[in-house]
């Protein structure tokens, strides 16, 4: 039997329907050498959404599924519990439910993120104990020095492209890894 060459653990499908659209999520089970479907995932798939890895499990920024009534639409972390074979969700920060604009990575093996505060503004927050406690390293960091190149763009602050602190602290924040293909979306980790 063929196995994939690409290290694929999970994969996403989106499905689109007349009726609605749903989202189907699968693991492909290397042993077995086939896709298993996840029985319970509610939770709906930005188009820009990127998984990084913390402790070994695959981590996103998603949202619960929602009805058309709600005005609303909150962000939650999840994480896929690749023991359980489970999606879970995590202790977020308090500001992610008033902010439409952040990226997020991993530094120093911790889940981080970077809230755009304003053009000129910006705050660095890492996940301090695991599922547990935020704690703003802002000031641990040379904003200035934070480049943030988006997909071709010039600007200092860019979206959804490859960030890196400066070479004093010589560790990639986060490494773009997605991959699109027609309405597949494919997250290798």
């Amino acid at each position: 039997m063929h196995q994939p060459t690409v290290p694929m653990k999970e994969f996403m499908y989106r499905r689109f329907n007349d009726d609605h659209d749903s989202t189907i999520a699968r693991v492909y089970n290397i042993k077995t050498e086939k896709w298993e479907a996840i029985e319970h995932f509610p939770y709906v798939v930005s188009g820009n959404a990127q998984s990084v890895t913390v402790d070994g499990a695959p981590h996103w920024v998603m949202y619960r599924e929602h009805s058309a009534n709600d005005q609303v639409i909150y962000p939650v972390i999840v994480c896929f519990d690749l023991v359980e074979d489970r999606f879970k969700e995590i202790f977020k920060p308090d500001w992610l439910d008033d902010v439409s604009e952040f990226e997020y990575g991993v530094f120093e093996g911790k889940l981080c993120f970077v809230r755009y505060i304003t053009e000129q503004k910006i705050e660095v927050w890492m996940m301090q104990e695991y599922g547990e406690s935020w704690f703003n390293v802002s000031s641990l960091v040379d904003l200035a020095s934070l480049r943030l190149p988006g997909w071709g763009c010039d600007q200092q602050l860019g979206y959804f492209g490859t960030m890196a602190f400066n070479e004093a602290f010589n560790e990639a924040l986060y490494d773009h890894q997605l991959g699109y293909c027609d309405q597949l979306l494919l997250y290798f980790f």
